[in-house]
């Protein structure tokens, strides 16, 4: 059998070493779950420059095609003015329906415009 010599006077105390992990574990879950409930709930901050910032995208509807996309708001500007001149993303036409406007995280925002220009540099490679 093999055995181990504890120093007494250590930096803990074993007989507390019990509540020590249970504590530790305790703070581990509450962290575990305050990431669940932002990734769950889509509550990603804005980046400190953006604090207070709203993002906004609105569902319309192609007028050629009749798929549903989302735009970022700066494409159709403030009052959908430039809802005649929107490019869809899916056909390549020109005009759509504004639907609803959806709030979106600043993550959300970014990831949405990104997709939907590329979706647009892939319709224009595909008529090339």
């Amino acid at each position: 059998m093999y055995t181990v010599s504890i120093n007494n006077s250590g930096w803990i105390k074993f007989n507390e070493y019990d509540i020590e992990i249970e504590k530790c574990m305790r703070l581990i879950g509450e962290a575990i779950q305050c990431v669940h409930e932002i990734v769950h709930l889509n509550e990603y901050p804005n980046r400190i420059e953006n604090a207070g910032k709203e993002y906004f995208a609105k569902k319309v509807k192609c007028i050629s095609c009749n798929q549903e996309f989302l735009a970022p708001f700066l494409l159709l500007g403030d009052k959908d003015e430039f809802k005649d001149i929107v490019i869809c993303p899916l056909c390549g036409k020109h005009g759509c329906e504004v639907m609803n406007t959806i709030k979106l995280t600043e993550v959300d925002y970014g990831t949405q415009l990104g997709q939907y220009f590329e979706a647009l540099e892939r319709l224009n490679d595909d008529k090339s």
